[in-house]
């Protein structure tokens, strides 16, 4: 499994914004820009603009699970609703290997029910993504602070502990 943002177009320049989804909807507005999660060769693109900041605060708060995950009790994440990505995801650690078991909402073909992947590395994939949408967004001024100093935290965290 593999994680990556692809930024292919301009980013529109924000000032301020009220929280981080916010900034985000207006720098990727109307782009091609988006996460790619990479599942057994096939790509889901989650374009950044209301599609991943739809589900933002659960990838944080999964990322926060997975960190503390003990050996052989799962952790089950449900996804809120959105169109693009419509998943449950429970992990499973078992040694340093993560088991993640997908439950799509609507088929889908082409990608599978479960992938095993090391945590270390499914940590660092999204230490990577957080912490270049943390440099995207340095200069905005936010009036709530809260999402991007959780951000900023779950990045050090990551640096420090794996």
């Amino acid at each position: 499994m593999k994680i990556e943002i692809n930024i292919k177009e301009e980013i529109c320049k924000v000032d301020a914004e009220t929280f981080l989804g916010d900034a985000l909807d207006k720098m990727f507005y109307n782009s091609d820009n988006h996460v790619a999660l990479k599942i057994h060769e096939e790509i889901l693109p989650i374009h950044l603009a209301y599609e991943f900041t739809d589900i933002l605060l659960d990838l944080m708060e999964i990322i926060e699970g997975v960190m503390v995950l003990e050996e052989n009790e799962p952790f089950l994440l449900g996804f809120n609703q959105n169109d693009a990505f419509e998943c449950d995801w429970t992990f499973t650690l078992n040694g340093t290997l993560l088991t993640i078991d997908f439950y799509w909402m609507r088929p889908v073909d082409r990608f599978p029910n479960q992938v095993k992947v090391e945590r270390s590395e499914f940590l660092l994939n999204w230490r990577n993504v957080f912490s270049e949408l943390l440099e995207l967004t340095k200069d905005v001024k936010l009036e709530d602070e809260e999402d991007r100093e959780k951000m900023k935290s779950l990045v050090d965290r990551i640096d420090i502990e794996f």
